[in-house]
């Protein structure tokens, strides 16, 4: 009997959580004959624990503004190794002590939606002066205090750092101007709140195509926030990958993707990584469950991407459980062993992350940047995010940094289709994407396979 989902919730009947990622192997499926299941049943969705049709979902990436939807980043799972700083402090007035009549010299300040932003000095760290915002009555919007552009090095690697205490979790925004003119926003991830002076460090790759950067550390929320005491300067790391990757992936299961992407990722060899909702497979818009198949049969990977596509960060403990244990099990009895994760809008913070944790290998953000071996968190993996506006300088300007820093880069794609929505690509583009990927020699990977390359050179 076909099932009518706007009429009923299938549910599902938890099943043990398969033990143990296995070892990490390049071409792998992840399929296993003694947990496989009947697959009629899977290609039917009847272990997916479908939920009522919700209509389109709204895209993960981070908004215009750079702001990310994380709330607190769980560093104790973060691989740091040094980097040597060399050259100039490229922020100007670093410790805003100079003054162009009553402002600090080089500053400036705004605020951009709604919300009463003001913006003072105060006593600084270890000094007479420090940058301070306020906001009291927030609806939506940010606000920072900011300098010009200041000239970077075409893929070149830079660290970027600033004192700072906020009592509430605040974020950091990179901005790139390519050389076509382009002006392009990204968040470098939220930082957690300190009643004390703490620094603040990030690192970043330049895309081969940019020669101008611009870093804020803003407030997006009602509270308070100082900062002192900047740094930007070039960096060479004390360890590198012994090769560059490139990571295609899609968020959401849309039947673009199948309908679209796929037949175009065949022609060009392309394989992807696909983070499913499982519980809107089947549904208008979606791809069902036996479509899925034809991804994993094209050697993709399903990967997870929670069963009704929440923010995690704003669930109670058992819908946490629910929206990440169902489609971990759906997905390894139908698919593939479900190995990774990625957050819906990109929202997670410690408790959220503590559970992914317990049932996958990696989850990906959606803070904009290449990862390194240097500065390397499994749990917050970061991205660039495809876009309508994505021009093909942009692209090839990631993929060249890549190579120059032997980093792995993920691409995040959501719909293939003509539809124009701001994180959409038409058919065209995407052809033009996947033979830039090829053309640039990186070999292309699965999220698993990449990470089971890169993880023993982690541990060294």
């Amino acid at each position: 009997m076909a099932l009518h989902l706007s009429k009923r919730i299938v549910i599902f009947a938890a099943a043990a959580i398969i033990g143990g990622f296995g070892s990490f192997q390049v071409g792998y499926t992840g399929l296993n004959p003694v947990r496989m299941i009947d697959e009629s049943r899977c290609r039917a969705g009847a272990f997916l624990g479908r939920t009522n049709a919700p209509g389109a979902l709204t895209a993960d990436a981070p908004s215009a503004a750079g702001s990310s939807q994380a709330t607190e980043s769980d560093t104790a799972l973060t691989i740091q190794r040094s980097v040597t700083t060399s050259g100039a402090n490229l922020m100007p007035n670093p410790g805003v002590e100079t003054l162009s009549g009553s402002s600090p010299a080089n500053w400036n300040n705004n605020h951009t939606g709604n919300n009463n932003a003001s913006f003072t000095q105060v006593l600084g760290h270890n000094s007479d002066r420090a940058l301070r915002i306020d906001i009291t009555d927030f609806k939506d919007g940010t606000a920072d205090w900011f300098t010009g552009l200041t000239n970077v090095q075409p893929n070149g690697y830079y660290q970027f750092s600033d004192y700072y205490r906020s009592n509430v979790p605040t974020h950091v925004t990179l901005q790139l101007k390519d050389d076509q003119g382009n002006q392009r926003y990204y968040s470098l991830g939220t930082i957690p709140a300190s009643t004390s002076w703490t620094q603040y460090t990030a690192r970043f790759a330049v895309p081969g195509n940019v020669h101008q950067a611009m870093l804020s550390h803003a407030l997006d929320r009602a509270g308070a926030l100082e900062t002192d005491d900047y740094s930007l300067q070039a960096a060479t790391p004390s360890v590198q990958f012994k090769r560059p990757l490139v990571s295609v992936t899609f968020d959401d299961g849309w039947e673009s993707i199948h309908a679209n992407a796929l037949p175009i990722m065949k022609q060009y060899g392309v394989i992807s990584t696909q983070y499913i909702v499982t519980g809107i497979l089947g549904t208008k818009g979606y791809e069902t469950a036996s479509e899925v198949y034809d991804f994993r049969n094209a050697g993709d990977e399903i990967a997870s991407h929670t069963l009704t596509h929440p923010d995690l960060t704003k669930q109670n403990d058992k819908q946490l459980k629910t929206e990440l244990t169902v489609p971990h099990n759906a997905i390894s009895k139908c698919y593939n062993l479900a190995t990774d994760f990625a957050a819906p809008y990109g929202a997670y913070d410690v408790h959220t992350t503590t559970a992914i944790k317990g049932l996958y290998q990696t989850a990906r953000s959606t803070d904009t940047g290449l990862n390194t071996a240097d500065h390397f968190n499994p749990y917050e993996l970061k991205v660039v995010n495809m876009s309508v506006n994505t021009t093909p300088e942009q692209l090839q300007g990631w993929l060249d940094a890549a190579k120059a820093n032997h980093a792995w880069l993920i691409l995040v794609y959501h719909q293939v289709d003509t539809s124009g929505a701001p994180f959409s690509r038409n058919n065209v583009d995407f052809t033009h994407d996947m033979q830039k990927v090829v053309a640039s020699g990186i070999p292309v990977k699965t999220v698993h396979d990449a990470y089971g390359e890169l993880q023993p050179q982690l541990k060294h």
